[in-house]
């Protein structure tokens, strides 16, 4: 009898890489982590022999190792959106999903398992996905080819404010204030409202308040006295347009400075003639960083599969990077591509006739799918099919849906259709997909964040429709709010293409 090999699934989400491991029988998921409490329920009730953790940040390595032994494997696809231009446009120079890569990191240097899987976004290899340098970091990182030095901009308004004043010893020496999300919310909310030419009275205050708490506490009245000075300027003169402007950049400078200081980032300011504040951070590749952690203990093999050369009816790039311990002597190859080529058609025709709900409950429905015998039939495992529900939409959405042919979006309606989007030609071409039954579709997200339109009905997507996309058969149940579900789908790794990973690394570990 082939050995079954134990696994550790961290940042398992829904868990479709543990089911994926299940399905060869040669793998038992001894332990798992998830933080996410929606995600926890769906994992722990359909993976019941699984003892589930939360939170990733707080894992005792010893305690692990006394409960379950040593693992065999370990799975996960740890969060990280890199620092790219995108998440300084949002006022978040480092996203603190970022850290998660490394955490990741830990859990293999800690536990030292014979295998590992590390699943994350295509664009992962790139040079966009970096790691600021910190007083955290070793002094190795400072070979790293991808090391190097970058100007980020912190401050270009009109208005100058000595910013400089909080770097000290290449640090930023951020006071005894944390933002919040209300924060957040009310600055996005401000700047929403402004691109309309409006003033949103109780985010400003919001934001005021912030600042004003800011000026009181910060040590340098260098720095404090210039902000205090424009901020009654702002409300002497009823705060006009061109004045919040500045308060805006003025609020997101310091949000990033706290950005900076929470993640121990070292630091060197620069000023330009224009008062235009930057500093010069040190970064080097998340890739590079991967290489050297784990290259001296592992043979790695990275890799961009698409699910659909796995017989996943959906076009799903991924960056894996499959590992195995230097005493196996040779890399874990890739799976080779399946014979099976499926469609939208393929796995969702069976509910074409069946009524979606638009509430979240336990009732199931019934299509008649088991009698269904085209590609996909694996996944129609169960009489009763739960999750089949969607988001009800509004008049505008159904409107659009009908002007929508099968594979085009949002691009594809006529102008008086795009007029309450801010600026159309930003809109991704997954906003308004209409499937096309006859092709495998676009890569799944949360489908109702994007509105995907059903091939032949003016609806939305349903979550169970997702699921059947992403490979998930029928008896695996989806729970949480309806958002929720959608985000679990979404996130997950499609089993299918879990499995045949799966079967890789077991053939890769009998070999030894």
């Amino acid at each position: 009898m082939a050995d079954t090999y134990k696994v550790l699934d961290i940042f398992a989400g829904a868990g479709g890489l543990s089911l994926g491991f299940l399905q060869t029988g040669r793998f038992e998921i001894a332990a798992a982590f998830e933080n996410n409490e929606a995600a926890q329920e769906t994992y722990r009730i359909n993976h019941t022999g699984t003892v589930m953790y939360s939170n990733v940040l707080e894992a005792d390595f010893n305690e692990l190792i006394q409960t379950h032994g040593h693992f065999d494997v370990i799975i996960g696809g740890p969060p990280c959106q890199g620092f790219s231009n995108a998440n300084r446009q949002h006022n978040q120079l480092i996203n603190m999903n970022n850290r998660l890569v490394k955490t990741y990191v830990g859990f293999i240097k800690s536990l030292s398992p014979e295998a590992f899987l590390l699943e994350n976004v295509k664009m992962l290899g790139s040079k966009t996905h970096r790691f600021f340098y910190s007083v955290d970091d070793p002094d190795e990182v400072k070979t790293y080819d991808s090391f190097n030095s970058e100007d980020v901009l912190i401050y270009g308004g009109d208005f100058g404010i000595p910013f400089e004043k909080l770097i000290i010893n290449d640090r930023v020496n951020w006071p005894n204030i944390q933002s919040e999300p209300r924060h957040h919310i009310a600055l996005r909310t401000v700047k929403r409202r402004l691109k309309k030419g409006k003033i949103a009275d109780s985010e400003i205050k919001i934001l005021f308040e912030f600042l004003e708490s800011f000026c009181s506490i910060a040590p340098d009245p260098d720095l404090t006295i210039p902000i205090r000075d424009f901020l009654q300027q702002t409300k002497d003169l009823q705060f006009p347009l061109d004045e919040l402007h500045t308060v805006l950049q003025i609020f997101e400078a310091l949000l990033r400075l706290e950005d900076i200081s929470r993640n121990n980032i070292l630091v060197s300011p620069k000023k330009d003639e224009n008062s235009q504040f930057y500093l010069s951070i040190n970064s080097y590749t998340v890739i590079d960083y991967l290489n050297h952690e784990l290259g001296k203990e592992y043979i790695l093999n990275p890799k961009i599969p698409n699910a659909v050369d796995y017989g996943v009816p959906q076009n799903r790039e991924r960056y894996i990077i499959l590992g195995i311990r230097r005493k196996y002597g040779r890399k874990i190859e890739f799976p080779p591509q399946s014979n099976l080529v499926a469609n939208v058609h393929d796995a969702i025709a069976d509910l074409y006739e069946v009524t979606p709900s638009e509430n979240v409950d336990d009732t199931p429905v019934h299509s008649g799918s088991q009698k269904y015998t085209g590609a996909l039939q694996h996944l129609r495992d169960s009489k009763d099919i739960y999750n089949h529900i969607i988001t009800k939409s509004t008049p505008i959405a159904i409107q659009r849906f009908m002007n929508i042919r099968q594979g085009m979006n949002f691009h594809s309606l006529s102008q008086d259709q795009k007029e309450n989007y801010a600026d159309p030609s930003r809109t991704q071409n997954s906003i308004y997909l209409r499937l096309d039954e006859r092709m495998p579709s676009a890569t799944v997200t949360n489908v109702r964040k994007a509105m995907w339109i059903h091939p032949i009905q003016n609806r939305a997507i349903s979550v169970r429709e997702a699921a059947r996309i992403q490979s998930f058969p029928d008896s695996f149940r989806f729970y949480g709010t309806k958002d929720q579900q959608y985000q679990q789908v979404g996130n997950a790794v499609p089993p299918m293409l879990a499995k045949a990973l799966a079967e890789s690394i077991a053939n890769a570990l009998d070999k030894f």
